[in-house]
């Protein structure tokens, strides 16, 4: 069944989080997620434990003066709806409830205006019949987005921490299906116009994105990640891609 939820009827969403998605895109280009979660867990980190928690206090005191209930912040609720997706992770959750779990959470209606579940594309001559996990409307950063989700037990690299290390047959096998997909969205004119006309949002060389297993344990190994052949397509483990959306929404 396919579903659709809306952040708004029309428009980008928060102009801030538009900016700081396109600086995550070009960040992802040039930096391995190794590189990134250093980062992530230094900088970030700090700005967590002191400016973020000073602004949820303003936001409370405003919301007393006016005589509104207090709630919780939006970036409180945030992050624990990232933290019950990596109890998912944490439990060997499967693709579907992890599928489930980020589509109904409303974190990457934070991102984008629309994201779309199971976009499904019937076969034709030339392509069997596809089903796609999440799409994400085009916004002010950048084009619409194709993800495809596996299980933080999805193997990434075989002889991981060796000098044998290679891509694992899960992960390459993954990979081909993101790009057969990518490949029948450059070509099948009929496939996209359908999806466009449907959800109401262009689908114009849009970005790949396989997000499967979790962060790796040796840093070198994030070289085996890169997919220079094709640079719109980027493979995230799910602790890089939360990270992200932390830094995005929480």
């Amino acid at each position: 069944m396919e579903l659709t939820l809306s952040f708004c009827s029309k428009g980008n969403p928060n102009e801030v989080v538009s900016i700081q998605q396109g600086i995550e895109t070009a960040t992802r280009a040039k930096c391995a997620e190794s590189v990134i979660g250093l980062v992530h867990k230094g900088i970030f980190g700090l700005i967590k434990k002191t400016a973020i928690p000073i602004a949820d206090r303003v936001e409370v005191q405003i919301r007393k003066s006016l005589g509104a209930e207090p709630e919780v912040s939006l970036r409180e609720r945030n992050k624990r709806l990232i933290a019950k997706i990596r109890d998912l992770l944490n439990t060997g959750a499967r693709e579907r409830q992890l599928q489930s779990a980020l589509f109904n959470s409303g974190l990457l209606r934070q991102v984008t205006y629309r994201v779309v579940q199971e976009v499904t594309m019937k076969a034709t001559k030339d392509f069997r019949g596809m089903r796609i996990d999440l799409v994400l409307a085009p916004n002010a950063s950048g084009p619409a987005q194709i993800i495809e989700l596996k299980r933080g037990t999805h193997v990434l690299l075989a002889r991981e921490g060796t000098p044998n290390a290679k891509r694992s047959k899960l992960l390459i096998r993954a990979i081909k299906q993101l790009e057969v997909y990518g490949d029948r969205l450059a070509t099948d004119e009929v496939s996209v116009a359908n999806i466009e006309s449907r959800y109401e949002f262009r689908i114009i060389n849009p970005a790949l994105r396989l997000i499967a297993g979790r962060s790796l344990r040796d840093a070198g190994g994030y070289s085996l990640l890169r997919h220079d052949r094709n640079p719109n397509l980027y493979i995230s483990s799910w602790d890089g891609f939360l990270e992200e959306l932390e830094r995005l929404v929480g």
